[in-house]
């Protein structure tokens, strides 16, 4: 009986600690959503870095709450789970901005917790031509299965999504309308002149191997042919295999070249440096803030970028 007893104190004591567990999260995400209707303020939210700082620029002077979902140093979102902080913020939420393409693998989960939040996703418009751009780019899986969905990493397809987000954001909050479009237009004269700063590089870099998936799109602007990918991150175990296949595909080029994001990619690029003689350029995938929320974070960071290779091709 002792036993029996003991055993029916623990399943009840468990299921006392999930019921409080359970309820403590209810009450995090209301205690969000009441605060939320008190502001009185159209509550945004993105996704990502990226996002945000399109967004930034698409909402600049409307009288709004504009947040970002995921922490500065979060980059890209492929394995991202949301947390109770972030439950809580969408439960504020009017608006949530989404890349998409799959980068954020949690969008069912958000869709069926909150069915009166409006999705924007900013991979809805895509031309047939940015469309075929995306296919050769791996948009829809690349070699592990997953997609190629680093869009902003090209200009042209960010051009894109601005005119999405600003339209989306015009159709959900009219009353600034107008504001959003002249907004988006504006920005999208300024990625106009970031284009123009590509052109007078591109061709310059004929072939190039890349560490990081999100560097395809850039190589695509910059006409610059990928010779092999190997999409690095914090959990990326590389295979002999593949070792050996981005060896050889060096090898193959007259002008060896990496482009790598350093924070995954230095110890494998150094490796083939040694190896291969090959150069190598650091990159940023401008997908963590590095400290700057500014509206010209991203137009700086590709203007970076490109002076990184101008630099180490000497033309």
């Amino acid at each position: 009986m002792k036993r029996r007893r003991t055993g029916l104190f623990v399943f009840v004591l468990l299921l006392s600690i999930s019921a409080v567990s359970v309820l403590g999260t209810a009450l995090f995400v209301n205690s969000g959503k009441n605060k939320s209707k008190s502001s009185g303020k159209l509550t945004i939210v993105t996704s990502f870095y990226p996002v945000y700082i399109s967004a930034m620029n698409v909402t600049d002077g409307a009288d709004v709450d504009l947040e970002n979902l995921t922490e500065p140093s979060t980059g890209c979102l492929h394995d991202y789970t949301l947390t109770p902080k972030d439950m809580k913020l969408l439960s504020t939420a009017d608006i949530f901005l989404v890349n998409g393409g799959g980068i954020e693998n949690f969008l069912t989960d958000v869709a069926e917790s909150y069915p009166n939040l409006k999705i924007i996703d900013l991979s809805r418009n895509f031309t047939d031509e940015e469309l075929e751009q995306i296919h050769e780019a791996g948009g829809e899986t690349d070699e592990q299965g997953e997609a190629n969905a680093h869009y902003w990493m090209s200009v042209t397809l960010l051009k894109t999504q601005v005119d999405t987000m600003a339209k989306g954001l015009a159709d959900a909050d009219p009353a600034n309308a107008s504001l959003y479009q002249s907004n988006a237009e504006a920005y999208e004269k300024e990625l106009e002149g970031l284009q123009a700063k590509e052109k007078k590089v591109a061709g310059k870099l004929s072939n190039a191997v890349i560490f990081h998936a999100a560097f395809y799109y850039l190589c695509q602007d910059l006409n610059c042919q990928v010779a092999y990918t190997l999409d690095l991150d914090e959990e990326r175990q590389v295979s002999a295999g593949e070792t050996r296949d981005t060896a050889d595909a060096l090898k193959t080029m007259s002008n060896p070249v990496i482009l790598a994001e350093k924070t995954y990619g230095q110890e494998m690029a150094e490796r083939m440096q040694t190896e291969t003689g090959c150069k190598v350029i650091y990159l940023d995938p401008l997908t963590r803030s590095n400290g700057n929320y500014e509206k010209d974070a991203y137009l700086k960071g590709m203007e970076e970028n490109l002076a990184k290779i101008e630099a180490a091709i000497g033309q």
